[in-house]
């Protein structure tokens, strides 16, 4: 990382350079531009260099950060696998009595006529549905409860894209899920549309070198999910 951020630096710092060198070649007279030419080619032929070298280090700190995985609070609960993690918070939950589950949210809202299933598999097959009445009035009143919440506790709202570019949604997502979970937009399935807001803002600084100062960055994703 030290070396990317090094050679970054002065790729970028050549590059000024050279800038400014062309701009002082459209100003000068013909004489002072004879002497700046051979520094103009110098500085093109090592700004080639350390581009070279640049993307040599670009790629090495892509492909160990990448490896990384993500950092859970203390708070979380931790388990060998999500259903043992399930387990644990189920467990938690049933000591106390209040806590009878008798119908799942699926059920839940049919009973109370906040959703029409048959109709939305009928205009957009499996996984269709219609969202209706309290069942619409209650997704946004949580939408919007959710979004003061965050908001109040400096989070930054981001409404997301509703697709995106296979080699980056790859990033965030199980392989396997491409073909069992994931809707492809074209025959060549080079985007996709996304399961959750957490994959675009994922990528949201993408490439992007942020100082330790402005950490940590808060954000609370808006988005249809498919």
């Amino acid at each position: 990382n030290q070396y990317w951020k090094k050679t970054k630096y002065k790729f970028d710092f050549s590059k000024k350079f050279l800038n400014h060198t062309s701009r002082l070649i459209g100003k000068f007279q013909n004489i002072k531009k004879l002497f700046l030419f051979p520094k103009l080619i110098f500085l093109k032929k090592k700004i080639l260099g350390l581009e070279k070298i640049y993307q040599i280090f670009q790629e090495k700190k892509t492909e160990t950060t990448s490896l990384i995985g993500n950092l859970i609070h203390t708070s979380v609960s931790l388990g060998k696998n999500a259903k043992l993690v399930c387990l644990k918070i189920q467990k938690n939950f049933s000591r106390s009595k209040r806590y009878v589950i008798k119908y799942n949210h699926v059920e839940l809202l049919k009973l109370i006529g906040a959703v029409d299933y048959d109709r939305g598999i009928k205009t957009s097959g499996n996984r269709g549905y219609f969202l209706k009445g309290i069942g619409l009035l209650l997704n946004n009143a949580l939408i919007r409860y959710g979004l003061d919440f965050l908001v109040k506790r400096n989070f930054i709202a981001l409404q997301t894209p509703f697709f995106m570019n296979k080699n980056l949604l790859s990033k965030c997502s199980q392989l396997e899920d491409f073909k069992e979970q994931l809707y492809g937009l074209n025959q060549g399935e080079d985007k996709f549309l996304i399961a959750t807001s957490e994959q675009p803002i994922s990528v949201f600084h993408l490439d992007e070198t942020i100082e330790n100062g402005k950490f940590p960055l808060k954000y609370v994703g808006v988005c249809f999910f498919f």
